[in-house]
This record gives C-alpha cells, structure tokens and sequence, in this order.
C-alpha cells in the first residue's frame, strides 16, 4: 500500500493552538485527565446498568421487559461513549492499568472484541479520517457510499432508503461478524487468529448472560427473551451508527484529495475539516455523547479526556476563526438530515 503524506503545514495555527491548549490543561487539578465529574458519571451510568438487568430479571409484564432491555442497551452506549472511548486514548487516569481495565471492561459487557476495535480505532481512524482504503470506517461500507473515491455501484442509487434498515442491525453485524473479519492495515494475522478463538468464548458468556441467564430467570418464553434482546440491538444500533456517521459523513463536507500521495492539507487541518461538532456546549449532548459532540476537539487532542472538551471547543474555534479554517457544527438531528442528503448525493454520480 501506498505511503500517504500530508501537506507541510502552512500556518502557524497549531503551534499557537496548542500552546494555549495546554495553558489551560496545566491550570486544572487534574491536567488533561478525567476528575471527579466523570467518576459521578460513571457511578450513574453503572447504576442504571444494574438497574436495567435486574428489573429484565424480575420483569412481570412484557412491556416493561421490553424497557428494560432497551435502557440497558442505552446504558452500554453511555459506557462506550463516555468510558471505554476515553480509556483507549489513555486520557482517564495516568494509570494505564486503570485505563486497560476501565476500556476492557466496557467492551466485554458490550460482547464485542476491544483489541480489533482499538487498533481500528487509534492506529487506523484517527491518522487518517475520511480516507479511502486507509480509515477503516470506509473500509467497511460496501454497499454504502460516502465518498466520491468509494467505487460507485448501480445499487448505491438506493442507498438513502435501505441505510436504516442496515443501520439498525449494525451491532448485530459487529457482534456475529465484524468481529470475526480481519479488516484493517494494523491488525498482525497471527493475533487476529487469537482474538477469533477468544471472540467465541466471549459472546457465549454474552449471550447466556443477556438471555439464557434472564430466561431460566424470568417468567416469559426464551423466545421472548431473544425477540427483546434483538430489539435492545436495534434501538442501540441507530443511535450508534448516528452518532459516528454525522461526526465525519454528512452533506457538504470537503472531499478528501490526494495528489501524488500527497493530502492537499497538513495533518492538523486535515483532522478539522474532516470532523463534524454538534452542541459542543451542551452539558446533555456531553453527558450522553462522552465527547464526540465535540469531534473536532478530539482529533486534535485525543489524548484529552473529553470532560475538557466543551472547553477546547471554545479555544479552537477562536483560533481557526482567525485563520479562516472552517469547523463546522450543526444540530443533531439536523446532522441526522445531512447524513441521508449525503447518501442520496452519493448514490448519484
């Protein structure tokens, strides 16, 4: 695969970005890790988890069984979002250890396999975003197209109404199959074989857990049971694929050029232009989203926990106001709206 280089930077923007950046990290008891408020959260988070699965074992009416599973589906997007993201870029604690249980963890309550995900994730994505054949988030749409480098297919034409439904079993997808695939230009085959043994032992234990253990628990039919979970899998699978799409891939988003293996633009701009905010200054958006409200802010400064986000927000946009660098932000839902624009632009060129 070809070497890609980004454009020498032009601009003094983020020396002097940074440097105020990190004026303001130094000022905090904490510096540029998570304090006490992110503990809270995640004490709330982890409440309305045990909450959830002990109320689908004690369930006596199918509506709130169905509730419950769904809240719980919720819960484990919050720890991902808000957890185990933060605990891939080490930015929680100073004590990696810390951070590889906490990132774990989320990801075995989750079913899904935290190795593959986090050398997709940190060693793939984040250099290179919005990147054909390199940001493995492209990689991974085959029937769907979100660029015009991505191969254009006769049945891309209809990608704007058939995207939900595949959006809806995304999880599912990960769980039975990603997770079994060895996409990515990180990920050595000799570990991928181990991963796959260990994945098979790992969702097992997940699914007894999110069903068999409620089922010789509860009062209702297994089929009942697997009927809820599929239906906790395709409430979290919008919500997720919503959030990771508007963040990177909605209408009006510059198109990534490469020139003799050159990007037309430095790492630094690269990593603004490509990213999308949305409420960056809504403490609601922060306490669900963990940050990725805040997308830009992340990719400059990964290594940040994201309860600083809202705050570097500010200082950014300042700053690439200044330079004429656009960031751009938009309303969730109206994110939502961009997201199905740029399939229906997508499908016919």
């Amino acid at each position: 695969m070809e070497n890609l280089h980004f454009k020498p930077q032009q601009n003094s923007f983020f020396k002097g970005l940074s440097k105020e950046i990190y004026a303001y990290l130094k000022s905090k008891r904490h510096g540029s890790f998570a304090g006490m408020p992110f503990w809270i959260k995640t004490l709330l988070i982890m409440a309305l988890f045990t909450l959830a699965y002990a109320l689908i074992l004690t369930a006596l009416n199918h509506f709130l069984l169905l509730i419950s599973y769904i809240v719980l589906g919720f819960s484990l997007l919050l720890f991902a979002f808000n957890v185990a993201h933060d605990a891939s870029h080490n930015s929680i604690s100073r004590n990696k250890k810390l951070n590889y249980i906490l990132y774990y963890s989320c990801f075995m309550l989750q079913g899904l396999n935290g190795y593959l995900w986090r050398k997709r994730h940190v060693e793939e994505h984040h250099p290179y975003p919005n990147i054909p054949h390199r940001d493995p988030d492209l990689i991974n749409t085959r029937f769907l197209r979100y660029c015009k480098s991505q191969p254009l297919k006769k049945y891309h034409r209809w990608q704007a109404f058939y995207a939900l439904p595949l959006y809806a079993v995304y999880t599912l997808f990960w769980l039975f199959i990603k997770d079994f695939t060895r996409k990515g230009n990180s990920i050595d085959p000799v570990q991928f074989r181990r991963q796959v043994c260990f994945n098979v032992f790992h969702k097992l234990l997940y699914l007894f857990l999110l069903v068999g253990v409620p089922y010789l628990e509860g009062a209702f039919s297994f089929g009942w049971y697997a009927l809820c979970f599929l239906c906790m899998h395709f409430a979290a699978s919008i919500f997720l694929v919503f959030t990771f799409t508007m963040s990177h891939y909605i209408s009006g988003q510059p198109e990534v050029i490469i020139s003799d293996s050159t990007l037309q633009n430095s790492w630094e701009v690269h990593q603004v232009v490509s990213s999308v905010d949305f409420h960056t200054q809504s403490k609601l958006a922060l306490f669900i989203f963990g940050g990725f409200n805040c997308h830009v802010a992340h990719h400059l400064f990964p290594h940040v926990s994201h309860v600083h986000y809202p705050a570097l927000s500010k200082i950014i946009r300042n700053h690439l106001t200044h330079y004429n660098i656009p960031m751009r932000e938009v309303h969730f839902l109206q994110g939502i709206k961009l997201h199905f624009k740029l399939l229906w632009e997508m499908g016919r060129q």
